[in-house]
C-alpha cells in the first residue's frame, strides 16, 4: 500500500512539473538592454483619451518618453513626459513614474518584462511637486526590443495608450517631421 501511494505521489509530481503554465516567470538578466534603451529619450506614437473618448487621431501623436535607468537600482526605470499636451487641451501635463521591473514572463511563446507603477505623479506646474495617484502598466519585449505602456494620469480622466512598438533610437531625429505630419493630418 505504501509503495502504491509513493508511486502515485511520484507520478503526480512528474505530471505537475511537466505541464508548464503559459505565463511562467523566467530568470533573465536584462541589465544590458535596460542600460541601452532606458537611458535616453525615445519617441513613440501614443493615443490619448479623456474619459475613454479618443482625443488624438489616427494611431496617435509622436510623444517623447524620457527614460532613466540606474543599474545600482536594478528594479526601477524612471519614465517622464514634459509638458504633454495634445489637441485643444487647455493645459500641459508633466508626468513621472518610477516603473518597477516586475520580472520577465513568457506569454504566447515570447518573453516580456512587466513594468508597473501605481504611484506616478502628474503636475500642471513643472516647478511644483506632482499629485500622486497616476498609474502605468507596460511591457518590454527583450527579444524584439519592443515596448508598450498604458498610463492613467490622475487628471480629468486622461489616459494614454502606447501600443507595442520597436524601440528606435534614431527616431528622435524625426520628431519635428512626425509632429508636423500629425498636425497637418488633424481633422478640421
Amino acid at each position: 500500500m505504501k509503495q502504491l501511494l509513493y508511486s502515485l505521489f511520484l507520478i503526480s509530481i512528474l505530471f505537475c512539473s511537466c505541464s508548464k503554465k503559459e505565463e511562467d516567470v523566467v530568470a533573465v538578466d536584462q541589465t544590458a538592454k535596460y542600460e541601452k534603451f532606458f537611458n535616453q529619450t525615445e519617441l513613440f506614437t501614443t493615443a490619448a483619451f479623456i474619459g475613454g473618448e479618443p482625443r488624438t487621431h489616427g494611431d496617435g501623436l509622436p510623444l517623447k518618453f524620457y527614460f532613466k535607468y540606474d543599474k545600482s537600482k536594478p528594479k526601477k526605470i524612471v519614465l517622464e513626459f514634459h509638458q504633454f499636451k495634445y489637441g485643444n487641451m487647455p493645459f500641459a501635463i508633466d508626468f513621472r513614474a518610477n516603473l518597477q521591473i516586475m520580472g520577465t514572463e513568457i506569454k504566447n511563446g515570447e518573453k516580456r518584462t512587466r513594468l508597473y507603477c501605481n504611484n506616478a505623479t502628474t503636475t500642471l506646474d513643472p516647478t511644483k511637486d506632482g499629485l500622486g495617484g497616476a498609474s502605468a502598466t507596460g511591457y518590454f519585449y527583450p527579444d524584439t526590443d519592443e515596448f508598450e505602456i498604458f498610463i492613467a494620469f490622475n487628471v480629468m480622466s486622461v489616459t494614454t495608450s502606447t501600443p507595442r512598438q520597436k524601440i528606435d533610437p534614431t527616431r528622435m531625429s524625426r520628431y519635428e517631421e512626425e509632429m508636423t505630419a500629425y498636425k497637418k493630418s488633424t481633422p478640421k
